[in-house]
């Protein structure tokens, strides 16, 4: 059995979609680098012109937060990222250590029990710079998948799941 370690790359990708999470965790699909490097290079770019900061990044400082917390036994009340401009922006982690915690748990189950099966397909506007989209898409496809519909939440599917719908063609 392979041991696998939780990494901030594998929780900010969670935090995304937890399907990037598993290919992240267990390497099991071909992603294009080259793809992949120049789409985080356009979205750091991007970050620079609007000087914001990724709600995934600050997943990733909240996770490195929970890390010196274990360690420590005590988490940090904030955390800073420094933004391409080189001006600090300092945030409040407190209220994301919740969610990464909820994160880990699922990947510290993923790692104790591996699957076989990745979590359902649900594309999302996160997709386009995932350097799993291709295979995510062409399963979509193949699925017939709810989620190819644009604005098609998680929430909304699940509405339309209890109602029987699964696929575009049942609507």
């Amino acid at each position: 059995m392979t041991t696998c370690a939780i990494t901030a790359e594998i929780v900010e990708g969670y935090s995304l979609c937890p399907r990037k999470a598993f290919f992240f965790l267990w390497d099991r699909v071909e992603k294009d680098p080259h793809e992949y490097a120049s789409l985080i290079e356009e979205q750091e770019a991007e970050n620079c012109k609007t000087h914001r900061v990724a709600r995934s990044q600050v997943i990733a400082l909240g996770y490195a937060g929970h890390v010196l917390g274990q360690l420590q036994h005590h988490v940090p009340i904030a955390g800073t990222i420094v933004r391409a401009d080189g001006r600090a922006c300092r945030l409040n982690l407190t209220k994301k250590y919740q969610q990464v915690k909820s994160i880990v748990t699922v990947l510290k189950a993923w790692t104790e029990d591996p699957s076989e099966e990745a979590p359902p397909v649900i594309l999302n506007k996160d997709c386009p710079s995932c350097p799993f989209r291709d295979p995510c898409c062409r399963q979509a496809e193949t699925e017939d998948n709810l989620s190819l519909l644009e604005r098609m939440s998680p929430r909304i599917m699940k509405k339309y799941h209890a109602k029987g719908i699964f696929t575009v063609n049942q609507l």
